[in-house]
């Protein structure tokens, strides 16, 4: 066990097995120096919950948790007392084994496992640097209105009710156990039938839950959804729609182009055949931006050019939509080789001036601007505004 050496308090020691084992309360969480089976059956033994603190050695918010957050007196006087605590590096040793074990997606990842089945109780992706905070998530795990196996209780014994369901939801998507969650709405949805399908209780579970265009959901929601304009309203109803779509289709938009073997071709084109059939709000603007996503993927870089030349006449395009639409075109233009195109790029990148309104804007135009001119292979241009950019800092 490790033992922080800023104490509070004199404590002793008793050495027991060539652990140390603290008689007083040391500052901050205690970590456990063990395996995770050993830090389990020492959960098992003392009837707690194991506490992982799922990390990388790259990951800030990680560092951040571990200097400003875990050595807190109030985190580990609540820690130290519910939880058995363990950190364990992801991308080593049996870290790698118990991150496919449990999921792990994203860093930090902070687990709270019931010993007796090695089942999640709580789950916490990312990290706050109010202790606080991380208090308040760790009351959750040891609280049964609030767990996973209290609120999976709960929607067992009534999986028609709204607000239940909803809670079982939210809980689900706390951490970040995506597939369950989609199979729970989905179940829950297929059952509604049309005299309480409409309700508003109903309409707080979609509006909240079904935020991908790919799912189950979303097809329950476009084919309800008449229906739900005429209960909710029609500004609700088609703003959510336009919502889904609006972040579908950012996540799609890059500075560079993905390489093929890591590029979610069904997704995208099951975005684009769902776009061609939407006629609401920045319907055009969405099918252009899945247009350019296409023509870079392909490495048509004329036909960027020309597909940023037709905005030009495009109603579609407001001023702040032509404008970003600009920007994120000749940041994909700085792959392109071939000169003709990369000074049409320049052209536009002209056109763009007048609405650098902040030091930050005019420095991200000249870095844009030094990487057309390096792709250009015109190193001299390249180093003179670049240079110009950093003194912007």
């Amino acid at each position: 066990m490790r033992i922080n050496l800023l104490l509070k308090c004199i404590i002793t020691t008793i050495i027991v097995s060539g652990t140390i084992i603290p008689a007083g309360n040391a500052q901050g969480i205690q970590f456990e120096e063990s395996t995770f089976n050993e830090a389990l059956a020492k959960a098992g033994q003392q009837k707690k919950l194991l506490f992982i603190d799922c990390y990388t050695t790259w990951c800030g918010p990680c560092k951040m948790l571990s200097k400003m957050v875990f050595p807190n007196d109030t985190a580990g006087a609540f820690f130290n007392k519910h939880f058995i605590n363990l950190k364990m590096d992801m991308e080593k040793g049996e870290g790698k084994t118990l991150s496919k074990t449990f999921r792990i997606t994203g860093y930090p990842t902070l687990l709270f496992i019931n010993p007796e089945n090695q089942e999640i109780v709580y789950r916490v992706c990312g990290a706050h640097p109010n202790v606080q905070w991380l208090v308040g998530e760790a009351q959750k795990a040891v609280d049964p209105n609030q767990n996973l196996p209290g609120l999976s209780a709960r929607y067992t014994e009534n999986k028609q009710d709204a607000p239940t369901v909803l809670r079982y939801l939210n809980g689900l998507g706390a951490a970040s156990m995506m597939h369950e969650r989609d199979s729970v709405l989905h179940l829950y949805l297929s059952s509604l039938s049309d005299e309480n399908r409409y309700s508003e209780d109903n309409w707080q579970i979609i509006e909240s839950q079904v935020n991908e265009p790919y799912s189950t959901g979303f097809e329950y929601l476009l084919k309800y959804a008449p229906g739900y304009r005429q209960s909710i309203g029609e500004e609700k109803v088609n703003e959510k729609i336009e919502t889904v779509y609006k972040y579908a289709v950012s996540r799609f938009i890059r500075r560079k182009r993905i390489p093929a073997e890591q590029f979610p071709q069904p997704m995208f084109d099951r975005l684009v055949s769902l776009l061609k059939e939407y006629n609401g709000k920045n319907a055009s603007f969405y099918r252009a931006e899945l247009n350019l996503v296409d023509l870079v993927q392909k490495g048509d870089y004329k036909g960027v050019m020309d597909a940023l030349d037709g905005t030009e006449k495009d109603p579609a395009f407001s001023d702040d939509k032509r404008f970003y639409f600009t920007w994120i075109n000749l940041n994909y233009l700085s792959e392109c080789k071939d000169p003709v195109i990369i000074n049409r790029g320049l052209a536009w990148v002209e056109k763009l001036k007048p609405y650098l309104s902040t030091p930050a804007m005019k420095r991200s135009w000249l870095l844009m601007k030094s990487a057309l001119y390096a792709a250009k292979g015109d190193s001299e241009t390249k180093k003179a505004l670049k240079e110009e950019a950093e003194k912007m800092k």
